[in-house]
């Protein structure tokens, strides 16, 4: 697996404590995750002493499921997927369902869609972007603003959220010197436009 790749997994990686040792095991999740991976790392069992004696060295992804949230996983416990897991909405009941129009047909969207939180979009943005910048191509925010409708399109993705989300992102790249930025024209508007330097 590679960095910034998505992966679902259901088993993690904790340390017990053993007096002044620890030992590394996997723990079992109630429902599964999805994240990114954002590393690798080696885990060690450790025997106490001065310094303390390491054994059992193994290699563990760090897979990102939020801003604030990290979580070792075994490389064998983590499902490769295709891109960002793509929320369900809730499905209402018959019940509590509105009566819909006798001219609405079957396959009418009532428009509604879910919101999003600030973590999730920050990853939707992050792996949008990474795959923009592994392909050497040319984009706005407003293009990446497209691709995150169009993969999450029961979702609420507001443009002006994700283009403060991919100018702040892109800084650390530009710094870099990956990619340089250019004014572009679009008819009466105008846009940063992000290019491989």
């Amino acid at each position: 697996m590679q960095l910034g790749q998505w992966v679902e997994f259901q088993h993690i990686v904790v340390k017990d404590r053993q007096g002044a040792g620890s030992s590394v095991r996997t723990k079992g999740l109630a429902k599964p995750k999805a994240g990114i991976v954002m590393g690798v790392r080696p885990v060690y069992d450790a025997q106490p002493g001065s310094p303390p004696q390491l054994s059992n060295r193994r290699m563990v992804l760090l897979v990102a499921t939020s801003l604030h949230t990290c979580y070792r996983v075994f490389p064998a416990d983590a499902q490769l997927l295709s891109g960002p897991p793509v929320r369900k909405r809730a499905a209402r009941s018959a019940s509590s369902a509105p009566a819909a129009p006798s001219s609405a047909s079957d396959d009418d969207d009532d428009g509604e869609r879910s919101p999003v939180t600030p973590t999730e979009l920050e990853l939707w943005v992050a792996d949008a972007l990474n795959r923009q910048i592994a392909q050497s191509t040319w984009f706005t925010a407003y293009d990446i603003t497209v691709a995150l409708r169009s993969s999450h399109p029961l979702d609420e993705i507001e443009h002006a959220t994700v283009r403060e989300i991919v100018h702040r992102q892109m800084q650390s790249v530009i710094t870099s010197g990956l990619y340089a930025t250019e004014q572009a024209t679009y008819g009466p508007s105008s846009a940063i436009r992000y290019v491989p330097a």
